[in-house]
């Protein structure tokens, strides 16, 4: 029974019918962040209606009444009643409608951003996935190899070449082997149930993920997070003009009627009124929110800085590490290749009595640690390119 049976784990199929992209696309769909997507639109839609608005807020109703009848009590009657429209300030209806374009651009590269960093997600759940199956494979080739030694030496126990001592050093070789092997399904399970958290699928491609290194050498504003980070950026600026004057006091519009009569003996004499208020000067008030708001772009423009150097650093490293482990791979082939044949010159001299076990196994554990060694650089090469290519901002 393999590991993956006794944890009620399904192995995950391979199919030609879905691609990467198919899998980026689910992946994107259940990313958690995808929860305040619809939110940032409706906070989007917003802003944008109240750059569209004729008037600076909602308009307002008033009635008042006046009767003497509780004092002097001449018969005074008054009543008034009144529509108050609230003003735009100068500039501050094009500052409104460009903070609504700000946000819109904050929306879109939000969304481009969340696609970036999910396709990280894949690119380093793809690259265990290949990572896992191919040590799974090369443990598998090595027990299959210790299990052959073990024949071999049974084989001459009984015909007394060897030891009984030597059968139960092969016994044991194969044992740890075995264990090893079974530690690579465990990273293959672990593998796997990643991927079906991420992309919520149970079917993976039939080919294993690659990619070409991009040509591009510099990190540009239209990185998807640096775009997300200058519009975030925009939108703190727009804030420090809007605090200016959404703080102050904003000149209303009046219409309203009147109906009056002075005494019992006189006539209601009615009429119409229109009224503008202006407010002179700025409180303090106006001041301190500008400061926070000029406070928070100060803040944007360090984390966008930041974020910058950080890819910068991410980028050359991957870039460094691509350089050394192209020399070493150089080597490890050679590596590999020598100790696979000096695996082959150890076994049949061990066959012939010209080599002991412990010869063998050296040769046996050497060739298994370069084939791995080899591998896992192989691997690795791929790995650093999708981070290459991550750092830069491509899509895969």
């Amino acid at each position: 029974m393999t590991l993956g049976a006794e944890l009620d784990h399904e192995p995950l199929s391979r199919s030609e019918t879905i691609d990467f992209v198919a899998v980026m696309d689910s992946a994107l769909r259940f990313a958690p962040e995808q929860l305040a997507a619809e939110s940032r639109q409706a906070q989007t839609n917003l802003y944008q209606e109240v750059g569209s608005s004729w008037f600076a807020g909602a308009p307002t109703l008033e009635t008042s009444f006046y009767d003497d009848k509780a004092l002097t009590s001449v018969g005074l009657r008054e009543l008034e009643a009144g529509l108050r429209l609230p003003l735009w300030q100068w500039g501050q209806r094009g500052m409104a409608q460009d903070l609504g374009r700000h946000f819109q651009d904050l929306t879109d590269a939000w969304n481009a951003n969340l696609a970036l960093a999910v396709a990280g997600r894949v690119r380093a759940n793809l690259a265990d996935l290949q990572e896992a199956d191919a040590m799974l494979d090369l443990e598998a080739e090595a027990t299959a190899a210790t299990a052959s030694l073990l024949d071999l030496t049974q084989t001459l126990f009984a015909i007394g070449e060897v030891p009984r001592l030597d059968v139960m050093q092969a016994q044991s070789l194969l044992l740890e082997q075995q264990r090893m092997q079974y530690e690579a399904e465990g990273a293959l399970v672990d593998a796997e149930w990643e991927y079906q958290i991420l992309t919520g699928l149970s079917v993976r491609p039939q080919d294993n993920y690659r990619e070409r290194q991009s040509g591009e050498s510099e990190i540009d504003m239209t990185h998807p997070m640096l775009r997300f980070m200058q519009a975030t950026l925009e939108v703190a600026r727009s804030r420090v003009d809007q605090a200016q004057h959404e703080n102050a006091t904003n000149p209303t519009l009046g219409f309203g009627v009147r109906r009056e009569r002075a005494g019992r003996m006189d006539d209601y004499i009615d009429s119409l009124s229109v009224s503008l208020s202006i407010p002179i000067g700025r409180s303090q008030r106006v001041a301190t929110a500008v400061s926070g708001a000029r406070r928070d772009v100060a803040d944007v423009e360090v984390a966008l800085r930041r974020a910058r150097q950080q890819l910068e650093s991410t980028l050359h490293e991957a870039e460094h590490s691509l350089y050394v482990v192209r020399q070493q791979l150089e080597v490890s082939r050679t590596r590999a290749t020598l100790a696979g044949e000096r695996l082959q010159m150890s076994r049949s001299a061990y066959e012939l009595g010209e080599a002991d076990l412990l010869s063998v196994t050296a040769a046996l554990q050497e060739a298994v640690r370069s084939r791995q060694g080899l591998r896992e650089l192989e691997l690795r090469e791929q790995r650093l390119i999708s981070d290459y290519n991550q750092s830069l901002g491509i899509m895969p």
